[in-house]
């Protein structure tokens, strides 16, 4: 999960659906906000791995 800030938490599945343990650890801090960050494909795989930042 990114926060609006840009800081992003690592949650863990519950294996309870729909609910996800709102605790985690943060990964990491892109220092710019949420409405700027983009969630890319780029190899086509379909599945998203990256964080693309838009100016």
């Amino acid at each position: 999960w990114v926060s609006p800030d840009g800081v992003a938490y690592l949650y863990e599945n519950s294996h309870n659906p729909p609910y996800w343990d709102p605790v985690g650890p943060e990964i990491f801090n892109t220092g710019v906000e949420r409405k700027a960050l983009h969630l890319v494909d780029f190899d086509g795989d379909g599945k998203v791995r990256d964080i693309f930042y838009a100016i």
